[in-house]
């Protein structure tokens, strides 16, 4: 059995800690910033309206599902902004796959936040769902909450105006003989305070889904706060 010298041991090991570190810098140099995840969406002219076409049908409803993920614009955010939206990369090791997420456009910039938004679209083509996300200028996420959705027996539209106020309406949706019949229940309207959260000035409560603390461990864990 052949025996290293000293020297050789020494030299693999520099070679190691070169090698790790190295590695290290790669990853490092691989991260993408908030410019770059900026950089994904593109300005989206106000005012506009999310969701509000109604279904006659639920076989309507499904090919309108099954077209969404080649007709819907808009840049794909893949894994590697997953530092900017937590759960991004949820379901890579599920057999069905991730949700995927993409890009729909800057709605408002000022001095404090950028208003964007994204659609995320779940593998079993059913159930999308808009979002819609203040930043900061470091790329730390001020607020969110969905605003458009498709859900069994639920549909959520949205409509945005030129002053970034936010009125989103609900219907109840049944099937009776394969036509579906709409019911308004609520209405809710926002504004964007001056510091990118999200006001409620009429309506019911709304489930927001925050995410900000998960989200703050995330960008913690890259370094960015």
């Amino acid at each position: 059995m052949k025996i290293l010298s000293f020297s050789a041991l020494a030299l693999l090991l520099a070679f190691g800690l070169y090698s790790f570190n190295q590695m290290g810098q790669d990853k490092e140099e691989g991260q993408v910033s908030y410019a770059d995840f900026l950089a994904q969406f593109e300005q989206q002219a106000l005012p506009l309206a999310l969701n509000h076409d109604q279904f006659s049908s639920h076989a309507e409803q499904q090919n309108y599902e099954r077209d969404l993920w080649e007709k819907l614009p808009g840049k794909r955010l893949n894994r590697e902004f997953s530092a900017f939206i937590p759960g991004l990369d949820d379901g890579m090791m599920s057999r069905m796959g991730p949700d995927r997420y993409q890009a729909q456009g800057i709605l408002a910039q000022t001095k404090n936040y950028d208003l964007l938004l994204y659609a995320v679209l779940p593998p079993f083509r059913a159930n999308e769902r808009w979002v819609l996300a203040a930043y900061s200028k470091k790329g730390e996420l001020i607020d969110e909450m969905m605003v458009a959705t498709n859900r069994y027996g639920k549909q959520v539209g949205a409509v945005i105006s030129e002053d970034c106020s936010i009125i989103l309406q609900e219907w109840d949706r049944a099937l009776e003989d394969d036509i579906y019949h709409y019911k308004e229940t609520d209405s809710k309207r926002f504004v964007v305070a001056d510091n990118g959260e999200f006001v409620q000035t009429l309506g019911t409560e709304v489930d927001r889904q925050p995410r900000k603390r998960q989200l703050q461990q995330v960008q913690e864990s890259f370094g960015m706060r």
